[in-house]
């Protein structure tokens, strides 16, 4: 499943966080994961709807065909519905789409999703974020008076360094090379937005966050 979708990594918002999604409570039932394969028994498609996260992720090869998108989305829509009154199910699904997938969109649209962008006062975007590697190795973050960078000991630590930590992490990153490094944070937050920047990063995309509605009513 992660290897499909670092073989297409400019159609997914979620590639390197994958092993932590994947890690989530939601995989204990194996009803909340759908897997599709083409005639040669490869994975051209997958979908689990991620409890914790209140959000339907999936992914498949834009070679899948175009009716691949549609049954994700309608295996979702009956699995939400049966879950409905159990551990796993939520009155309300999320799902994140970059602007420029406009069939994608469409398709949302035609499920029943509806775009968060703007809805007044409680509208809910994001944006996606990218450091390109050859942005140089930053020079090491300046630390307050008595304080110094070193890895974390354990839960019982709670750093609030965070600008120093990000700017260390980017800075080994850019010391091994990395081609670049991608952050994810909702389009409101403005603080977050003055970190990322402050240390190099650029907005590359804008993120869709559609939502769907399931209750009692829709029995």
């Amino acid at each position: 499943m992660a290897a499909l979708v670092r073989a297409f990594p400019a159609d997914n918002l979620h590639v390197m966080d994958l092993p932590y999604r994947f890690s989530s409570w939601a995989f204990d039932d194996p009803r909340n994961v759908a897997l599709w394969v083409d005639e040669a028994g490869q994975l051209a498609a997958w979908a689990v709807l991620q409890t914790p996260f209140w959000a339907l992720d999936y992914a498949y090869r834009p070679d899948a065909g175009p009716d691949v998108h549609p049954q994700i989305l309608a295996w979702a829509d009956a699995r939400a519905r049966a879950a409905l009154d159990t551990d796993y199910g939520r009155p309300i699904w999320f799902v994140n789409v970059f602007t420029g997938q406009a069939e994608r969109r469409r398709d949302l649209e035609q499920a029943g999703f509806a775009s968060q962008a703007e809805v007044g006062e409680d509208s809910w975007s994001k944006v996606l974020l990218r450091r390109l590697g050859d942005a140089g190795v930053p020079a090491a973050p300046a630390l307050p008076p008595g304080y110094s960078l070193r890895p974390l000991a354990g839960e019982v630590e709670c750093l609030g360094l965070g600008r120093a930590i990000l700017s260390e992490a980017v800075r080994r990153l850019a010391s091994l090379v990395a081609a670049h490094v991608d952050v994810e944070t909702d389009s409101y937050r403005n603080a977050a937005f003055e970190l990322y920047e402050a240390v190099g990063f650029r907005v590359i995309q804008d993120v869709l966050v559609y939502r769907k509605d399931y209750g009692a009513a829709l029995g």
